[in-house]
């Protein structure tokens, strides 16, 4: 986001505190603060994206960087070198989930991204699909490789 790379630039503190948006500065800088506080939501999920980006390689790697389902249709796929260009370039939104479902992962429960439903994690997968054999929604119809062939969207 240009406008909180220009605010920083100019001398802003910009974080989230207990879900705040709290900006700290000279009083010069009021005009650029309130520009900020103008767009709070996208400026709070830009922050929180930031937050998620600095260990979700990391946590990633702890989980051997599994393919993970993000929402119907975009996954990321496995492997270290997908994993390095989710984290580069996937959108805000994205990455938050991303970081949200490898948290989860790590406390050894799967959730389904699209239904917020926790499943046993004793038969879950790390893509999310259950042990039944039955691809869930964010699984059906992609090949074994994490390829779609209906062209599903695909963040790698």
């Amino acid at each position: 986001m240009r406008l909180l790379a220009r605010a920083r630039a100019a001398g802003l503190t910009v974080e989230l505190e207990g879900g705040e948006l709290v900006i700290r500065g000279p009083r010069r800088l009021d005009g650029l603060a309130q520009e900020l506080l103008t767009y709070g939501a996208e400026v709070a999920l830009t922050l929180r994206a930031e937050a998620a980006r600095v260990g979700l390689l990391e946590a990633a790697s702890a989980l051997g960087f599994p393919r993970l389902p993000i929402r119907p249709a975009v996954a990321v796929l496995a492997g270290e070198p997908h994993w390095g260009r989710f984290v580069a370039h996937g959108t805000d939104e994205d990455v938050v989930a991303a970081r949200t479902a490898i948290a989860a992962a790590q406390r050894g429960v799967a959730l389904r991204a699209e239904e917020g439903q926790r499943h046993d994690p004793a038969v879950a997968t790390p893509s999310g699909a259950t042990g039944s054999g039955e691809a869930d929604d964010a699984t059906r119809g992609c090949n074994d490789d994490g390829r779609g062939d209906r062209g599903e969207e695909r963040v790698s």
